[in-house]
């Protein structure tokens, strides 16, 4: 089975007095779906914003669909893993509506936009709003 995410003893530490994250290993195959549990502080998020490159690992490896993203030679930029991450935090622009909003991160023109981000909002099951 393809592998879509595969992460070998990834470590990460904002400073030297403590890591935040512990030789993690994970893969996830095509079809498979994984969740992410833990109490606040134990480094869910700090996860998350390295898979998509917002962050980078203290050791490890990240790869995605077979390609090494990162390793302690290779780093692939943000915008060039193709990964989404939604944030529990506020994150929207206040002066737009929740379509404009997400039809900001999407390329082509006007009405192309505008199918794709309320495709996004039925899934997420919010187009009402």
């Amino acid at each position: 089975m393809d592998k879509l995410l595969e992460i070998k003893n990834l470590r990460h530490s904002y400073n030297s007095n403590s890591e935040v994250l512990k030789g993690i290993d994970i893969d996830v195959s095509k079809g498979e779906i994984i969740s992410i549990l833990g109490p606040s502080g134990c480094g869910k998020t700090t996860l998350l914003r390295i898979i998509a490159g917002l962050e980078k690992q203290t050791e490890g490896t990240v790869s995605i669909g077979n390609q090494m993203v990162a390793d302690h030679l290779h780093y692939v930029p943000t915008e060039q893993r193709n990964v989404g991450l939604v944030v529990q935090e506020r994150a929207l622009f206040p002066h737009l509506t929740n379509l404009k909003n997400v039809k900001f991160g999407i390329k082509g023109n006007d009405k192309e936009k505008k199918s794709i981000a309320f495709n996004f909002l039925k899934l997420f099951k919010v187009e009402k709003y």
